[in-house]
């Protein structure tokens, strides 16, 4: 019996054969719709970050655009099936570099 207190467990799991799984891959309408899961949806709203620690939501200069490397718009979601080891390879992450620095004074930041 598993107990969960205070964490969160969620997630999917799909089964396929080979056959099925090749074919899954490899169709459009997939990745269409791996494209469509909630996962892939969130860092299309990742949009401006703040550039303080609190940044003011209604102080419009607080906040910057996200810079989005182009190579990487296209791959997330997408799916590439490998005839030699019979794998789906999904493109479902992205690494989200933050640069910080500190500013102002120990007595005033």
């Amino acid at each position: 019996m598993i107990k969960f207190k205070e964490d969160m467990m969620y997630g999917c799991s799909v089964t396929h054969d080979l056959a099925s799984l090749k074919s899954f891959c490899t169709d459009a309408t997939s990745q269409d719709t791996i494209k469509s899961l909630e996962i892939f949806s969130n860092l299309d709203q990742f949009t401006k970050y703040g550039k303080f620690g609190n940044a003011n939501l209604y102080y419009p200069k607080d906040w910057e655009d996200v810079s989005v490397d182009s190579s990487f718009s296209g791959d997330l979601g997408s799916m590439e099936w490998d005839d030699s080891t019979n794998t789906c390879k999904i493109y479902s992450s992205a690494l989200v570099k933050i640069d910080y620095s500190s500013m102002g004074y120990e007595e005033n930041p």
